[in-house]
């Protein structure tokens, strides 16, 4: 009787890792599909870890950790979505009010979260 524990030839546990990692990508994107950005993150890892040349997996994580949880992208999205009003998310008050300053800081960060140039979560 044959007993087969494991594959026999390196091709079969090639072609065993790149299913694996195909799953894996697959997982990523459905995670991300469902705003679990760090679950997503976390399965991309695992499908590179698996097959380095898998192109999708590449360019899912390049997405995350440039618009992902921990990016600065996100995190000056987070910052204005948490903001109480106008002034804090330029860290002034009402009195350090400077017009032109503030205008100057208007433009550079509606250039920053528009939603062509961040993909973060809640830019648009």
């Amino acid at each position: 009787r044959e007993q087969r524990c494991c594959p026999h030839r390196l091709s079969d546990v090639f072609w065993m890792n790149a299913d694996a990692a195909a799953d894996a990508l697959k997982l990523a994107e459905q995670r991300h599909d469902a705003a679990d950005d760090v679950g997503a993150l976390r399965f991309a890892q695992k499908a590179l870890q698996l097959d380095e040349t898998l192109a999708g997996a590449h360019a899912l994580m390049h997405r995350l950790k440039k618009f992902g949880p921990g990016s600065e992208m996100k995190a000056i999205v987070d910052r204005i979505l948490q903001a109480g009003n106008h002034y804090s998310v330029f860290d002034t008050t009402y009195a350090s009010f400077d017009a032109n300053a503030e205008a100057t800081a208007y433009r550079q960060l509606s250039k920053r979260v528009h939603p062509d140039k961040n993909r973060a979560r809640g830019a648009e």
